[in-house]
């Protein structure tokens, strides 16, 4: 059979009972792209694979609202925020810190920290720990974050100023109760770390606003 053919490029008959289009050009330049190369019912079985990922990840990207301003948006930020307050406390300037900078620091510590209570660092014991195998991996620049930290309450030494500081704000009202206990920076870090939780989070806030 006889082809007629342009300089750099191949044109190939027609398979039998094939699923590529009747003719597909394939160019000789080098980085150039095949086009129409690939069989129909291939397309169309990757289409069907990933349009749940895709919609998965359209809802995913779907912000959830919190009932705290001011929370971080990544861990990068949360761990700036964090350091921030822990320079002014080996500065002895943390009383010093205007409520809006310590919020933020404070909200840091619930996003990183899920399993932390303020609650329990109201008394932390005085066995140290520098395990750290079931320790989150909170900043490779600043190790103290992560250890050692009190048996009994879980707190990192490092931030056992920091936890007593927003007690002190509380008690003298300076902070309210939510943004004392801060559990929407939780919520936003467990989301942060695992996005499924996100489509769920939403759901059970639109059942409850019913």
């Amino acid at each position: 059979m006889a082809l007629h053919q342009r300089p750099g490029t191949s044109v190939l008959p027609r398979a039998t009972r094939s699923t590529f289009s009747q003719t597909r050009t394939l160019t000789g330049e080098k980085g150039m792209a095949i086009g129409k190369s690939v069989p129909r019912r291939v397309v169309d079985a990757v289409g069907v694979a990933v349009k749940p990922q895709l919609e998965k990840a359209m809802r995913s990207s779907k912000p959830v609202r919190f009932g705290l301003e001011g929370l971080p948006l990544d861990h990068e930020q949360a761990v700036k925020w964090l350091l921030a307050l822990v320079r002014a406390t080996e500065s002895k300037t943390l009383r010093e810190v205007p409520t809006a900078d310590f919020l933020r620091g404070w909200y840091s510590v619930g996003f990183l920290y899920g399993g932390l209570h303020p609650d329990s660092a109201f008394d932390h014991g005085k066995e140290i720990s520098n395990d750290i195998e079931t320790v989150p991996d909170i900043d490779k620049t600043e190790p103290r974050l992560r250890a050692p930290y009190y048996l009994q309450s879980g707190w990192p030494v490092l931030l056992a100023p920091v936890a007593k500081e927003a007690w002190r704000r509380y008690r003298a009202r300076e902070l309210n109760e939510n943004e004392f206990y801060c559990s929407e920076a939780v919520i936003a870090g467990m989301c942060y770390r695992n996005p499924d939780l996100i489509e769920q989070v939403r759901q059970e806030r639109e059942r409850i606003s019913l």
